[in-house]
């Protein structure tokens, strides 16, 4: 499977998980072990969003502004990673949460990274 391809599949599931995660938060809390709660509804929304719209955009856009929107992903999930594992450090999320957390960051990013590092002739 070529990078582009990989980088579709990634895109095209970021946005469906922004679209579940903003109609349904406490589905996306229970898919990675994480307690849901009333209050935490706005934040999931929040990320939804950021989702949708990085999906989106890269989906929409080409050459170099799509591994622009690659890179940007990448980075954002390294952060998930660093943030799924404090939470669990700060007793927040339980290990097995915390290893959902982390393992999705890293495998979005498995997928990612093909097309973000990917050199133009």
């Amino acid at each position: 499977m070529d990078e582009r391809t990989m980088g579709t599949g990634a895109l095209l599931g970021r946005a469906a998980f922004g679209v579940a995660a903003w109609f349904a938060p406490d589905a996306s809390f229970k898919a990675f072990g994480v307690p849901p709660g009333e209050r935490r509804h706005y934040i999931t929304r929040l990320f939804a969003v950021r989702d949708l719209a990085l999906g989106a955009a890269g989906l929409l856009l080409q050459g170099d502004a799509r591994r622009t929107v690659m890179r940007t992903l990448v980075v954002a999930d390294a952060i998930d990673c660093v943030a799924g594992a404090w939470a669990w450090k700060k007793g927040e999320v339980g290990p097995v949460a915390a290893a959902m957390l982390v393992a999705g960051g890293l495998a979005i990013m498995a997928a990612e990274l093909p097309e973000a590092t990917a050199v133009t002739a």
